[in-house]
């Protein structure tokens, strides 16, 4: 059973399952009284949990799997990196639809587009920037 499929199934038992922050949890879990579910949720526990995250950020795992390309594998494999990646496809997604993502709040002048808001950690001291994301779009 696929991990899309897994979650439904527990939803429609009224048993919820969420990640917090990164670890699976299974609220009334003692509802769930299907052994081979809870051996379902086991084996297919990392995929549950990218799903998840996914989710978190209203993305698809089909979504993130195309962005990622030849990095997918990597990406997979570590869940910092994955929940990394997703946060800044996230903030380009925004980017590209005109919307300032919520933690670009730091005024700096860039060289490329002028006044702008870079991404938080790139802004130097002086408030100067050689370019910023919109600039790389």
């Amino acid at each position: 059973m696929k991990a899309e499929k897994i979650i439904e199934n527990l939803h429609n038992q009224g048993v919820e399952i969420f990640i917090r922050p990164d670890k699976l949890y299974i609220q009334r879990l003692a509802s769930l009284r299907d052994n081979e579910m809870l051996n379902l949720i086991q084996q297919n526990k990392l995929e549950i949990r990218r799903i998840l995250i996914c989710r978190q950020y209203d993305m698809s795992i089909a979504e993130v799997e195309t962005a990622a390309e030849e990095d997918w594998g990597e990406l997979i494999a570590d869940f910092e990196m994955f929940t990394a990646f997703i946060s800044a496809l996230k903030d380009t997604k925004q980017r590209r639809q005109g919307i300032v993502p919520p933690d670009y709040d730091d005024m700096a002048f860039c060289e490329g587009c002028q006044q702008t808001r870079p991404l938080p950690e790139s802004i130097a001291n002086s408030g100067y920037v050689m370019g910023c994301p919109w600039c790389w779009e």
